[in-house]
């Protein structure tokens, strides 16, 4: 019972998040600080619990590797967040600083995996609209920009957590 009510929390909290920063990225193109940090706190929280739930009831670390597979998990879905992050500094963010931040927080309810397919899912997504995008402005003089040239990601990022969490 406790697992499942876990579960539906993190699925629950990570489609919020997810949908209110996919909202902000398209009104204003760029998240608020406040929306990472209630994000992270959250997912944290809740993964958190959901540990030491299982823990408690079983008297056995949940995920059969113990603490050093929880963090490799972890790390590895922070790493995507830091690539993000190195790729917008190297591009004077081209690629923007809250993908990266999005994806941080993304790995606190996903882990490594999950977070790895979120991201090339999206890019599979952005892909085909990117292209057109790109087309159009090379053939009609720059008639097929996005507000100055800008195409926000994370839009791209929400259907595929929808797959994700529900498959």
């Amino acid at each position: 019972m406790e697992k499942q009510w876990f579960e539906t929390a993190i699925l629950t909290a990570f489609l919020v998040f997810t949908a209110f920063a996919a909202y902000q990225d398209i009104k204003y193109g760029s998240i608020h600080v406040g929306v990472f940090v209630a994000g992270g706190a959250v997912g944290i929280f809740l993964q958190t619990g959901r540990l030491i739930a299982a823990f408690v009831r079983s008297g056995i670390w949940p995920f059969g590797g113990g603490m050093a597979f929880t963090m490799q998990q972890l790390l590895g879905a922070a790493a995507v967040g830091v690539f993000l992050l190195c790729v917008s500094c190297i591009t004077q963010e081209a690629v923007g600083q809250g993908d990266g931040f999005f994806f941080l927080v993304a790995g606190c309810y996903l882990g490594f995996f999950k977070t790895v397919f979120l991201f090339t899912g999206a890019l599979f997504l952005c892909f085909p609209v990117s292209a057109v995008l790109l087309i159009r402005q090379i053939l009609c003089g720059g008639a097929g920009s996005v507000k100055g040239g800008r195409l926000p990601f994370l839009p791209f990022v929400l259907p595929v957590a929808v797959l994700v969490l529900f498959w």
